[in-house]
Parts: structure tokens; C-alpha cells; sequence
């Protein structure tokens, strides 16, 4: 789920819960036994991948639903249903395409403490095809869209490097500017899973409405504060963000 542990290619749903036996036992099988995890343990349902979660928390920060587009891949099963489920309920327009070759993707977030592990089934999400984007009305949706966010893009312009609690970089051109980062208190931390795609999202929030570089950085990181404070990439409630 989180970006900065595992490259997600469109999206993969987060089966959440706490504990870190389970991490030994798929470190040994080489593989994640989500279901059988779920069966035998409460789970909370997170619709994540990086790129999602970042989305999902930019349109919580706007406070304006279907601002954010998304086109990914999943499978015909419950899986599939819940993914688009809670997107949705987070005002995010998704466009999935869906197959029937392999199963939605799963995530399942180890947590020990306040650190994460992750293990990935990326399934579906490596079964999108271009094909998904020619159709009349999602070309309609790009034809219309403004600004555009794909993980991992080759080009970069601007670069925005995040460092934990030391201060996030902004590289542009021949210059590297220092944005200090408050440093949370240990009983403040529930978990770091999900973190940087705040800061992408809160970013994004701020940057599509064409604001400084320096408030779409501070944006980013009171939304990574969020979601650190809290299980998983989730949120509630109004956000109450100040330039």
C-alpha cells in the first residue's frame, strides 16, 4: 500500500490488522496468504495502492468529489467490489478495468508496533492494457483532465524529497530549498503505512489549484501527520489545513 516500500503498479486493496507473527510465517512461504489470514483475523478494508492513496486523500483535502480520476485494472471477484466500493465512498472517480485473468490485488499491512510490513499480490493490476483508455468516454475524461499523476514517471522537473522527520527537500534547477518537518511525538505515531502517499496527496491537493510549491510541501506534510496518526491511510472528519 505504501509507496515507499513496495513499487504498486495502479492499485492493489489493503487487508489491514495488527501483529507480526503472520510476517514470519509468509516470509517462509514466499507468498501472501491474505484470505486465509482475513478468515482467522479482523480485517479492515483500505482501497490502497500508492497512486490511490494518494488520490484518495487529495479529494478529502478538496472536499470535492470526482476531482480525481483513476483508471486501474482488477478482477471479477469481491475483492474487485469492495476496491471499488471504497474508492468511491472516498469521492474518487475510478474507471477499473476489469479480467478475468487473475484476481483483484491484495495487500496484506503487517503492523508491529508502530512499523509496517507489507506483502503484495499485484494480480490484476499487471493485466491493464491501453485498450481500457481508447474507448470514447475515457478518452472524454483524459481529453478534459488538467494534470495528470503516474507513478514512477521517467520525467521529472521538479523533485520533492521526503526524509522521515528531517526536513523535505525541493530540488528544481540548481537549487535545493529545506522545508523543516515537526516532529511527532512517539505516543502520537499509530503507524508510518501509507505516510508518503499522504504527502503526495496532500501535495496534489494544493498544486492542482495552482498554489506555491511551498504550501503544496507543507500540505503534503500535515497530511502525512494525519495519516500517521491514525491505522492505515485513512482519514475523517473535515481537514483543517492553513497555508
Amino acid at each position: 500500500m505504501a509507496s515507499t516500500s513496495v513499487n504498486y503498479r495502479y492499485f492493489c486493496i489493503t487487508a489491514w490488522y495488527r501483529g507480526g507473527i503472520f510476517f514470519i510465517a509468509m516470509k517462509l512461504k514466499k507468498t501472501c496468504r491474505s484470505i486465509k489470514i482475513v478468515e482467522k483475523y479482523n480485517a479492515d478494508y483500505i482501497a490502497g495502492g500508492s497512486v490511490q492513496n494518494s488520490l484518495r486523500v487529495c479529494q478529502w483535502i478538496l472536499q470535492k468529489p470526482n476531482t480525481a480520476i483513476f483508471f486501474g485494472c482488477i478482477g471479477q471477484d469481491k475483492y474487485g467490489e469492495i476496491l471499488d466500493e471504497r474508492a468511491r465512498s472516498n469521492g474518487v472517480d475510478v474507471h477499473y478495468q476489469r479480467t478475468n485473468e487473475a484476481p483483484t490485488g491484495t495487500c496484506g499491512v503487517l503492523i508491529t508496533g508502530t512499523h509496517r510490513s507489507l506483502c503484495a499480490n499485484l494480480a490484476a493490476a499487471n493485466h491493464f492494457t491501453i485498450d481500457h483508455l481508447l474507448t470514447p468516454d475515457k478518452q472524454k475524461l483524459i481529453d478534459n483532465a488538467e494534470f495528470f499523476y503516474i507513478s514512477n514517471a521517467d520525467r521529472t522537473r521538479i523533485v520533492v524529497l521526503t526524509q522521515g522527520h528531517l526536513p523535505v527537500l525541493l530540488i528544481q534547477e540548481h537549487t535545493i530549498e529545506e522545508f523543516p518537518v515537526e516532529r511527532l511525538e512517539p505516543d502520537e505515531i499509530v503507524d508510518t503505512n501509507g505516510a508518503g502517499d499522504a504527502f503526495v496527496g496532500g501535495f496534489l491537493a494544493q498544486y492542482i489549484q495552482k498554489k506555491s510549491l511551498g504550501v503544496c510541501i507543507h500540505s503534503g506534510i500535515w497530511a502525512a501527520r494525519q495519516i500517521i496518526k491514525r491505522s492505515g491511510c485513512t482519514f475523517e472528519g473535515t481537514p483543517d489545513f492553513n497555508e
